[in-house]
């Protein structure tokens, strides 16, 4: 969906010992959002939150640890609608390292997110929860799975997802992978578990470079809707997928 945004913030985060941040401040946003052919003008007052937890060794290729993020934002309209709701976003991801040579790491990662105390209509577009692409659920095109009209994302107001992914590293620059995403956005307050998840799985290379490892994937998805989906999907980026 096309949108246009003007922004502000102040913010401010800590690190606590080593391995725990702290974050809060205050934003607002001015955005003008299109979507299903109608404009929608938002004006938002927000106090984001944060807290963080990393054991990982290495930002971009962490081949053991756990990482635990928690982020809540309260949003307050501004142009006289009375719109208010909460966000909430929870992010955990754990690395095992099973052997040193062949390195080979088993990695896990699991995502929910919620809103509340607005309709899903009166959100903005561009603040509700969308799954689908590299860094969320490959083998679907970025932010298609989850509410549809018209075959376009609408968003939702609620978040699941669940990646495995085991990852090799053959020589000092030469990787590989094999992974399984899945989860949906739905648009109640808590995931419609009577909708079924949608699964992608795959395979990729990664190239190792001093500044973190170039990622290439392919991925299918296993349960394809018919004039939605592609029969694959192929994804290049830094870092691996998280």
């Amino acid at each position: 969906f096309p949108s246009r945004n003007l922004s502000t913030s102040v913010y401010i985060e800590r690190l606590f010992a080593k391995e725990i941040r702290l974050g809060g401040g205050l934003a607002y946003k001015a955005s003008l959002v299109e979507q299903l052919g109608e404009e929608e003008r938002f004006g938002l007052l927000s106090l984001p939150a944060l807290f963080a937890w990393d054991t990982s060794e290495n930002l971009l290729d962490p081949v053991r640890g756990r990482r635990l993020t928690l982020q809540f934002m309260p949003f307050y309209g501004t142009f006289g609608d009375h719109l208010g709701f909460v966000k909430g976003y929870a992010t955990y991801s754990q690395y095992v390292k099973l052997t040193e040579k062949p390195l080979v790491v088993l990695a896990g990662r699991s995502a929910f997110g919620s809103m509340a105390g607005a309709s899903r209509n009166a959100i903005p577009a561009d603040e509700r929860f969308y799954a689908g692409g590299g860094n969320s659920i490959r083998g679907y095109a970025y932010q298609s799975v989850g509410p549809l009209e018209e075959n376009k994302p609408t968003g939702g107001r609620s978040l699941m997802e669940v990646s495995l992914e085991l990852r090799t590293k053959v020589t000092d620059t030469i990787g590989f992978v094999a992974f399984l995403d899945g989860g949906n956005a739905s648009p109640s307050a808590t995931p419609d578990l009577s909708e079924p998840l949608r699964w992608g799985a795959g395979a990729g290379i990664r190239y190792f470079t001093p500044v973190g490892p170039l990622r290439l994937d392919v991925a299918v998805p296993l349960n394809r809707r018919d004039t939605i989906d592609d029969r694959f999907h192929i994804y290049i980026s830094l870092g691996q997928a998280f």
